[in-house]
């Protein structure tokens, strides 16, 4: 495993106006094996007030005294590749709103597992965009997908990451809601938190990671008394994503906090425990290799056999991932940017 930290110095914020929090994103997995294109018709891309309207905890008290600014938000299922003039024309208009005003923080609401055709880090790239506008000083809170991935790019570029800790997922809009009370709470203290992040050399289909049994169950079921340690925001795990040929996939884990040594400390003890459970994730349905469904059918007497293939999610993690995240792998080494 390999651990990054980042500590910066305190940030500066107005009092003398509302704090101002711009709100963007692009959310989609994408997997590159499927022949589709994922173009701007397949997304439902929401602006203004009616993109404020999708997070009703706007009008909590802990929220109300900022000014929370739409941009765009850009949506879709899952599919293929997402075609590059689309893409482009939503980092453009993030970019273009950014630079309109002055802002004190991003809610960046994405999946992390966005790829687009020709580049092998979207969601990094979308992040230096939006950086190369506001500056080094406001703060990026993203909220994710447990399947998506976090570059050290991505991580680099934001302030705090947290993501869904339920698989199938039922924490969608609390995520958000997190991801935003962080945010909130990290302008409100005029600091920016200390941020570790450990890359667990593991690639895993969401169909073997149900946080509904073991081992993902009792992995994320670490979380809660993991972050209620003096000195820690927010830890989150990250499956990543199996179906994309790109060198950023793969688990991680992050956590953001107060005080150093303990925000370090969650990290590698949560990306220890994911390590440790590497051999005990199983798919969490009956299956069968494809080649004896038809005789097992057919001998079964009980009707015809039904093959049914996931078509956005073909599995084809390749001989290059398995080669280099085989169990036993060496843990890696620890960088300090």
């Amino acid at each position: 495993m390999s651990t990054t930290e980042s500590t910066t110095a305190s940030t500066t914020v107005s009092t003398t106006a509302p704090l101002r929090i711009a709100v963007c994103g692009i959310h989609i997995e994408s997997s590159t094996f499927s022949p589709h294109l994922s173009g701007a018709a397949d997304f439902d891309v929401t602006r203004g007030q009616a993109l404020l309207d999708r997070y009703d905890w706007l009008g909590s008290p802990w929220a109300a005294e900022f000014e929370w600014v739409p941009l765009v938000h850009a949506r879709a299922l899952p599919g293929g590749a997402v075609e590059p003039a689309a893409y482009d024309a939503w980092r453009a208009e993030i970019v273009q709103g950014l630079g309109q005003g002055r802002f004190d923080g991003v809610l960046l609401d994405i999946h992390g597992a966005m790829s687009v055709v020709g580049r092998e880090d979207a969601e990094g790239d979308l992040i230096t965009a939006i950086r190369s506008v506001i500056g080094p000083e406001p703060l990026v809170s993203a909220a994710m997908d447990l399947h998506g991935n976090v570059s050290h790019v991505l991580f680099d570029g934001c302030d705090l990451l947290t993501c869904y800790r339920t698989a199938p997922h039922v924490d969608v809009w609390e995520t958000r809601e997190r991801a935003a009370r962080n945010l909130v709470e990290a302008l409100n203290a005029g600091g920016r938190p200390h941020k570790a992040l450990v890359h667990v050399p593991i690639l895993l289909p969401g169909e073997m990671t149900s946080t509904r049994v073991e081992p993902a169950r009792g992995l994320y079921a670490r979380i809660p008394e993991v972050e209620s340690r003096p000195g820690v925001i927010d830890a989150a795990i990250w499956i990543g994503f199996a179906w994309a040929d790109e060198p950023r996939c793969t688990g991680a884990v992050v956590a953001t906090g107060t005080d150093r040594a303990a925000t370090e400390q969650a990290a590698r003890e949560l990306g220890q425990a994911f390590w440790d459970a590497r051999d005990d994730f199983a798919f969490v349905a009956p299956h069968r290799l494809h080649g004896r469904v038809p005789r097992r059918g057919a001998e079964g007497g009980r009707g015809p056999a039904v093959l049914h293939q996931r078509l956005r999610r073909q599995p084809g993690r390749g001989r290059r991932r398995r080669r280099h995240l085989r169990p036993g792998a060496p843990a890696g080494q620890a960088r300090d940017p």
